[in-house]
């Protein structure tokens, strides 16, 4: 499914399980399954990443606002929504632009890592506590393969707290994992969606 509805559009795409340094992949002055309409889709039906050149546009593209969503099974878990109002590809994702997100201690609690890039492989991460594997507790975190809280899973798994706060990334009956992440960015009128990331642009 593409979305077309007030002001999204799809910029990234993570499929969880599908291994890859999304690091690296968003960092790059590349696009990445463009053209192949599939990707589009809030599920997994095609087993690979999305990214859209207008990330490395991001000064011109200007985004109002950035939109995390994550799907499982093509429905919706939950969101975030950051103001993107002066930010670059990377400075948006913080603690300080969120205007909406779904854990009720996320604005109160410390965090020790809130960053696009995260060690060991890590990406797009936000941990209360963090080193050390055996104390490390947070809200969502997209797999490397160092600690045995996420060598359970494939790397580049999404993970995320389904409860209302954050937990401890060792206990599995308390945290979730989901298909995609969608990166959607906002501006004038388009949409996607799945580890995605949306946009929306000043007007």
């Amino acid at each position: 499914m593409f979305y077309l509805s007030t002001g999204w559009t799809m910029v990234f795409k993570v499929v969880s399980g599908v291994v890859s340094d999304i690091y690296r992949l968003w960092s790059s002055a590349n696009s990445f399954n463009e053209y192949k309409t599939e990707a589009l889709n809030v599920n997994a039906s095609l087993k690979g990443h999305y990214k859209n050149r207008l990330v490395n546009n991001w000064n011109a593209v200007n985004p109002k606002e950035v939109r995390v969503s994550l799907y499982k099974d093509g429905s919706e878990i939950l969101s975030m929504v950051f103001d993107a109002s002066n930010s670059d590809s990377e400075n948006w994702f913080s603690k300080d632009r969120i205007t909406y997100v779904p854990w009720t201690d996320l604005r109160t609690e410390k965090t020790n890592v809130f960053d696009v890039n995260v060690c060991c492989g890590r990406a797009f991460s936000i941990f209360r506590n963090y080193g050390r594997c055996r104390k490390d507790a947070g809200w969502l975190v997209i797999t490397g393969m160092d600690c045995d809280w996420e060598n359970r899973f494939p790397k580049t798994t999404v993970m995320y707290s389904k409860l209302r706060t954050h937990v401890d990334l060792n206990d599995f009956g308390k945290k979730n994992r989901h298909n995609i992440v969608i990166f959607s960015v906002s501006f004038v009128c388009f949409c996607f969606f799945v580890f995605s990331f949306l946009l929306r642009r000043k007007v």
